[in-house]
């Protein structure tokens, strides 16, 4: 593990954690949203005390597995709600974050054990990122600029575990850039730009990769430069999450 890596999950562990803070002072009325986030904490605390000595599934395949539980966690949610008022549950939601911002700090980003199987820690932070901003959509809240950008980067690194290749090259400045193959066939460049490119602001991608925005409705709205014959592709590439 090099000190770079080292850095890079600390600066990421405490980018998602800053965000989870920012919701709880924001939703500090909303018993369904303290339970989700005192879920979130739990289990980042969880994964970071786990460490293991195995392969690391890819942050696409985690986030995946996490979907097929989804139901599992509701429950949770349901479960922490249960018999508690909005003081008690946000009184919990702040030692569920303290404890996990404790249990990162040092954690690194080698693999560690969760409900899904062996994932490195950074892409168990990465996938809560996604997930808090999504929380932090419904709730009306507007994540800081670290967290938000956190989670675009994820998503694009998802893109490229899924889809990696070199025929389109997919811009989000100045946030992210991925370089992707075409589902369909398309040529492959191997030295500088891609002949096919897709570029957008952060919003408009974010919302593509949430399903909160279609494809096609975005280029109706001219929120995307398209050139090249396969860059249009990157419409069979989305969303990145389920939509909630």
């Amino acid at each position: 593990m090099t000190a770079r890596s080292e850095t890079a999950a600390r600066r990421a562990a405490g980018t998602c954690v800053a965000l989870l803070r920012a919701l709880r002072a924001a939703v500090c009325d909303d018993p369904r949203a303290l339970a989700e986030l005192t879920l979130a904490a739990d289990e980042l605390a969880a994964a970071a005390a786990s460490p293991l000595r195995a392969a690391a599934m890819p942050l696409a395949d985690h986030l995946e597995a996490r979907e097929r539980t989804r139901a599992a966690r509701a429950g949770r949610v349901r479960g922490l709600m249960a018999g508690t008022d909005p003081d008690r549950l946000a009184v919990r939601a702040d030692e569920a974050i303290d404890a996990c911002e404790r249990a990162l700090e040092g954690a690194g980003c080698g693999t560690v054990g969760t409900e899904e199987g062996p994932v490195r820690l950074v892409d168990v932070v990465r996938a809560l990122t996604i997930e808090a901003r999504l929380l932090a959509d419904r709730c009306g809240v507007v994540p800081d600029r670290a967290g938000a950008a956190q989670a675009l980067r994820a998503c694009s690194q998802v893109l490229g575990e899924r889809f990696g290749g070199l025929s389109i090259e997919l811009r989000v400045p100045p946030t992210t850039a991925v370089q992707l193959r075409a589902p369909g066939g398309g040529p492959v460049h191997h030295r500088g730009t891609p002949p096919n490119v897709v570029e957008t602001d952060p919003d408009t991608f974010w919302a593509l990769c949430t399903g909160a925005l279609t494809w096609e409705r975005a280029h109706e709205k001219h929120l995307l430069r398209v050139s090249g014959v396969h860059a249009a592709e990157v419409a069979r590439m989305l969303p990145v999450v389920s939509p909630r």
